[in-house]
């Protein structure tokens, strides 16, 4: 024999689905301005009261069957008509389930709306609805020859105040505030998008689901928390902010990481504060991130690059006359002793920088273990042959994206100094034809080479080291000795 067994909802639950379904209390202003845009509203006005708030706005209103809609849940209407008859815009509203949001605050509502001359009151008090064992709520219903349409919402009882500074910085991030002909105010003061200036990357892709537009944008200055990261907008609506492992490169602080993009097919949760990720509409979605992500890694690098090439060549340049000036002091250490010639004089000095400007690479020209070449005798005091139009000029003999050619004058001779990429597991530096090269890819430079001061005194040392060896190449501990007064001198 066959029976039925009723399937029943407790009334309990539906309020559960407004105080557990939305992980925020201001949630509830959010779903009913969201209806508002669904009706082609062209304004909502947001009222703080002293127990309670007043959502009014000019949209289309409803009627009988409006209302029988509003209060139907789960209802499919939205999901059936996504377009908006007077804007066309594509509505928010999914699941008809968002109105009993309010219940996370409040107990009581009245809903007073009108449409081509209807118009009605709706009062939900949650008490009385729990109390009653039907599933109804009382309407009142008005004689008008009112043409205009609306709706207003008032809230009242509110368990907890609502800050005005969090729902204005809550709605500016998830409403679409560049709507020509959408605006939401707060007590009477327009809401409207704040600029932030920086790079913007744009998005333009389409998918086999649908289109995804937007841009990511690196800010210029320090965001705060809350636009930290890049905006995923379904429908218009901020679902959840990603920074898409942008930041894991380290070109960029994840702080000045922002911007939004718009993919309306990708599946929400009930909620609508998330995005269902085991889909492959979101694995679609991804893959177009991930695709801009690279490209704008790509850019911050090599931006990056420049930057400390800018850095890299003003320390560079800082430590040379540092160091002139150091060997100045010190020139008794340089008349008893050899000095290897770096300058024009100096044949292979000169046939090393032919070779440079020709584009030979730096492995060529160096190796693990450098040998020091042989002393050469210093022709006179340096600071007698010093010339008093060349003593603060560094001049920059080669510069490409492998490498920086510098040289400095001292009286009739020079140091030549050139920074090259030679590989990270290379030495730090070695001098070789009275050129003194170093290696910026070792992992001491590229660590010190952000920071200026740091950048500086690295270049100071790997410099004074290589003048000081050629000076005792057979002899270190002289050669340091004379490293340690000139490094002194060139710091002070």
């Amino acid at each position: 024999m066959t029976d039925f067994i009723p399937i029943i909802v407790d009334k309990s639950h539906l309020v559960a689905i407004g105080e557990r379904l939305y992980s925020e209390s201001l949630d509830f202003i959010r779903e009913l301005v969201a209806n508002a845009y669904d009706a082609d509203a062209t304004w909502v006005k947001i009222s703080l009261v002293d127990d309670g708030v007043i959502v009014e706005d000019d949209g289309g209103g409803m009627d009988r069957e409006g209302l029988r809609q509003y209060f139907t849940i789960g209802s499919s209407y939205k999901r059936t008509h996504q377009i908006s008859p007077r804007f066309k815009r594509t509505r928010i509203g999914e699941f008809g389930i968002g109105k009993f949001s309010v219940l996370s605050l409040c107990d009581r509502f009245e809903l007073f709306t009108r449409k081509n001359g209807y118009a009605a009151t709706v009062i939900f008090d949650r008490q009385d609805f729990e109390r009653q064992e039907s599933w109804q709520v009382p309407i009142i219903e008005h004689k008008t020859d009112h043409k205009r349409s609306g709706t207003r919402i008032t809230l009242s009882g509110f368990k907890r105040p609502i800050p005005t500074e969090t729902l204005e910085r809550k709605l500016r991030e998830q409403f679409p505030l560049t709507d020509k002909n959408f605006t939401i105010y707060i007590d009477g003061i327009a809401v409207t998008p704040k600029y932030i200036p920086g790079t913007r990357f744009r998005i333009r892709e389409k998918t086999e689901f649908g289109s995804v537009n937007g841009e990511i944008i690196i800010s210029s200055l320090l965001l705060p928390a809350e636009q930290v990261g890049v905006g995923i907008r379904v429908k218009k609506m901020l679902i959840r902010r990603e920074l898409f492992g942008l930041d894991e490169a380290r070109d960029v602080g994840k702080r000045r990481i922002t911007g939004e993009v718009y993919a309306d097919f990708l599946p929400l949760t009930a909620s609508r504060d998330n995005v269902i990720t085991d889909r492959p509409e979101y694995q679609a979605f991804l893959a177009v991130i991930q695709k801009k992500i690279k490209q704008v890694s790509r850019r911050l690098r090599k931006a990056r690059n420049r930057r400390l090439d800018v850095k890299t060549n003003q320390s560079l340049s800082d430590a040379m006359l540092n160091i002139k000036r150091a060997i100045r002091k010190n020139s008794d250490l340089f008349l008893s002793h050899d000095l290897p010639l770096f300058s024009k004089e100096t044949e292979k000095a000169e046939t090393i920088i032919e070779k440079l400007n020709e584009g030979m690479t730096m492995q060529k020209i160096g190796s693990k273990t450098p040998p020091h070449p042989k002393s050469a005798k210093l022709p006179g005091e340096i600071s007698r042959k010093m010339k008093k139009e060349t003593r603060e000029r560094v001049k920059t003999v080669l510069k490409d994206k492998n490498r920086l050619v510098k040289k400095l004058k001292i009286g009739g001779t020079s140091i030549v100094c050139s920074l090259a990429h030679l590989g990270d597991d290379e030495v730090e530096s070695f001098t070789e034809g009275g050129v003194i090269f170093i290696n910026r890819d070792h992992p001491l430079f590229v660590k010190t080479a952000a920071h200026e001061e740091l950048s500086r005194f690295y270049l100071l040392r790997l410099i004074t080291q290589e003048v000081s060896l050629m000076t005792h190449p057979n002899n270190p501990r002289s050669a340091f000795d004379i490293q340690s007064r000139l490094l002194r001198d060139a710091v002070g």
